[in-house]
C-alpha cells in the first residue's frame, strides 16, 4: 500500500511540473514531449536549470524520489499505527478475560479448601 502511495505521489508531482511548469528555454513543459518534457519536468523539479543556477535533472529527481518514499513511509506508518491500535484492543479483552477465569480459579480453590476442612 505505501509503495502505491508513493508512486501515485511521485506521478502527481510529475504530472503537475509537466502541467504547470516552464522549461529553462521558457516553454511551457506541457508543450514538449518525449526526453525534452522528462528533462525539463526533472530540472523544474530540481528548481532550474543547472545553467540557470537551478540543482538540474540530478536535484530534481533526487526531490522526486523524497516525495515518493516520504508518502510511503506516511501510509505505512498510518497502517502500522491502525494494527497497533487494533493489537492493543485484542490485548485488553484477552487480559480481561485471564481476570475472569482467574477469579473462578481462586473460587473453585477457596471452595475445595472448604470441603476439605469439614
Amino acid at each position: 500500500m505505501g509503495s502505491f502511495c508513493g508512486a501515485a505521489a511521485a506521478a502527481g508531482t510529475n504530472a503537475a511540473v509537466m502541467a504547470l511548469g516552464t522549461a529553462s528555454t521558457g516553454a511551457k513543459i506541457s508543450g514538449l514531449s518525449g526526453a525534452a518534457k522528462t528533462k525539463a519536468a526533472l530540472a523544474a523539479l530540481g528548481g532550474g536549470a543547472k545553467a540557470v543556477g537551478g540543482g538540474g535533472m540530478a536535484l530534481g529527481s533526487l526531490m522526486l524520489d523524497i516525495a515518493s518514499a516520504g508518502a510511503a513511509v506516511l501510509v505505512e506508518g498510518l497502517a502500522l499505527a491502525f494494527a497497533g491500535s487494533f493489537a492493543r484492543k485484542e490485548l485488553e479483552k484477552t487480559k480481561k478475560k485471564q481476570e475472569e477465569n482467574e477469579e473462578i480459579i481462586s473460587k473453585a480453590i477457596e471452595m475445595q479448601y472448604t470441603i476439605m476442612q469439614r
